[in-house]
């Protein structure tokens, strides 16, 4: 059995966490653990001692996810490991994305069961990108010790062996919101932005076609002036029992990736999209149910909140967290969903990101003259009242690309954010090959909303 390298406490390297990162290790808690994992399934039996070594080799070649959360009186940083974390089987440790880890101890764990292992990160460590990219080193150098080799899937793609590029470790909000002055509010339709449809990666699919003629967008509430979303009813005890906070449900539905492609395009839709579309379908008529029951006749917006791979329209090869949250709102009365969710995705263009980017990095840059202390109290106040402005979230990772040696190799993945403050559940997407997963997440007991969002796509 190979086990990670004994302990060596010389020489610990300090990494300055990156301004969305510093924001996500000071807001979560117990009731809000801010991680999510990739669960990698194989065609075959996990060869235990080798995915240790894949570990082992991968965290010398990637030091940002090796690390331990430190902090002091003026704020929170990382702190380098001196040994790579120790895979631990799955069925002796808490289900996924729980809060698992606390200053001092790794913010990257991985575990393994038969014929599977999962990449479970700390979202003050990196974003799904980052995540993506440390998974495709490992996986690549899991078979590379089963002597299976192959060229890189992508020139970027990051391998062991490979001396770390210092960019990778770079604060790309301070880089591009520092020097950026505040974009002017612009007049006439805006850009169109992000060509390539599905882009693999990029988190969401920004592509829209011309809107179409006569199409009446008004009753789409501005998101900005959202401040309370639609949200099923979450009762104290449903989110904290004692101390242990409400375990959280996963369904996955396994799609074949061509099949949804071809739904889509009928509906003149891109993935996303498509997607987008009947989650608030299903979300609306849970709502429907819910307010019948109750006799409800004010009816909150469904917004859902995408986080937007800023990489796209800003330069950069951070593994650390670069995104930015969009807000997408279901028009009123369910009319032309598509197009609306269109129109929203059109907006998000370089001026948007770097209006948004620079935000952040003035924010937080704000925030640094605070002591700690007030630095954790005032992020979670601002988590909790931006919670409450959305309704869900939907997450696309895209499509992880392999060398087809080893893609032939995995059966499928599976992308899941852990539990959200005041947000019952959440969406996710992973796609490898030609099987995508979309996996629903929630901690509302019998929750109904994953079946119906089943339902509707089976029956498409």
């Amino acid at each position: 059995m190979v086990h990670a390298p004994k302990a060596d406490k010389m020489n610990r390297h300090r990494f300055k966490i990156d301004s969305a990162g510093t924001y996500h290790a000071l807001s979560r808690s117990k009731d809000y653990p801010d991680t999510y994992s990739i669960t990698v399934y194989l065609k075959e039996a996990l060869k235990s001692d080798i995915l240790q070594q894949a570990v082992n080799d991968t965290m010398k070649r990637i030091p940002t996810a090796n690390v331990s959360l430190k902090h002091n009186f003026f704020g929170v940083y990382h702190e380098e490991m001196s040994t790579p974390p120790q895979i631990e089987p799955a069925e002796n440790n808490p289900i996924a994305c729980d809060y698992y880890s606390d200053y001092g101890e790794h913010q990257l764990r991985v575990l393994y069961g038969e014929n599977f292992f999962t990449l479970e990160v700390m979202h003050s460590v990196c974003d799904g990108r980052g995540l993506t990219q440390i998974l495709k080193c490992l996986t690549t150098r899991y078979f590379e010790l089963l002597d299976v080799h192959t060229d890189k899937a992508n020139p970027t793609d990051i391998v062991c062996g490979e001396p770390a590029d210092p960019e990778e470790s770079e604060n790309a909000l301070a880089r591009h919101g520092k020097n950026a002055s505040t974009p002017k509010a612009k007049s006439g339709e805006q850009e169109k932005v992000a060509k390539s449809k599905d882009k693999a990666e990029t988190g969401m699919n920004t592509e829209a076609g011309k809107p179409e003629a006569g199409v009446n967008n008004n009753a789409t509430p501005d998101a900005s002036s959202i401040k309370t979303a639609y949200r099923l009813p979450v009762q104290p005890q449903q989110m904290k029992t004692g101390l242990a906070p409400t375990p959280l449900q996963t369904f996955t539905q396994v799609i074949d990736l061509a099949s949804l492609k071809s739904v889509a395009k009928e509906h003149g839709a891109s993935i996303n999209e498509y997607l987008l579309t009947q989650i608030f379908l299903a979300m609306a008529e849970e709502r429907k149910e819910q307010h019948a029951k109750e006799k409800q006749v004010d009816e909150l917006p469904i917004v859902a909140t995408i986080p937007v791979d800023a990489r796209n329209f800003l330069p950069s090869k951070t593994l650390l967290n670069f995104v930015i949250d969009k807000r997408v709102v279901m028009p009123e009365g369910g009319d032309e969903v598509l197009q609306s969710i269109r129109d929203q995705f059109t907006a998000v263009d370089k001026d948007f990101i770097l209006e948004e980017v620079t935000w952040i990095y003035r924010g937080m840059k704000l925030l640094s003259i605070l002591p700690k202390g007030l630095q954790t109290l005032f992020t979670r106040l601002l988590q909790r009242i931006e919670s409450r402005k959305c309704s869900t979230m939907f997450s696309n990772l895209g499509l992880v690309k392999l060398p087809p040696k080893i893609e032939d190799r995995i059966q499928m993945m599976e992308f899941v954010i852990g539990r959200m403050n005041n947000i019952p559940y959440h969406f996710t997407c992973i796609t490898v090959g030609n099987v995508l997963t979309l996996t629903t997440a929630s901690t509302v007991p019998n929750c109904t909303i994953a079946q119906r969002l089943h339902h509707r796509i089976t029956q498409d």
